[in-house]
């Protein structure tokens, strides 16, 4: 059973199981757009992570995060994209949209790139 406050913001009920969303090799789409595998990266105690694509523009005049879609966020930033700054500070942001820890966030792809795809843990 689903119990956690960011699990169920992003997409699971509370009559959602590990099984129920760890039982394709290839992963499932939920309602909100997220792909969920039931094995990752992260440390065994993680039951499931989800990747979601982010579109960041840095050096914004005022920072904002939207959903643009299912499984996507819009997220301007006023850190420049050099030395790192903007990657820093949307890995927070991330975390805070979906109220879990930043050591929870991963980068996956897109170090380099506005376009990016991050890696969440959910326990």
């Amino acid at each position: 059973m689903v119990t956690d406050p960011a699990a169920t913001k992003l997409g699971f009920s509370k009559d959602t199981n590990a099984n129920d969303i760890a039982g394709s090799s290839n992963g499932r789409t939920l309602a909100s757009g997220a792909r969920y595998w039931g094995s990752s990266p992260w440390p065994a105690a993680c039951l499931y992570t989800m990747h979601i694509s982010v579109r960041v523009q840095a050096q914004a005049r005022k920072e904002r995060v939207e959903e643009a879609g299912k499984g996507r966020l819009k997220i301007a930033v006023k850190e420049p994209a050099e030395r790192n700054l903007a990657n820093r500070r949307v890995y927070e942001l991330v975390a805070a949209h979906f109220g879990i820890p930043r050591g929870k966030v991963r980068l996956v792809s897109g170090h380099t790139s506005p376009a990016k795809i991050f890696d969440i843990k959910l326990p």
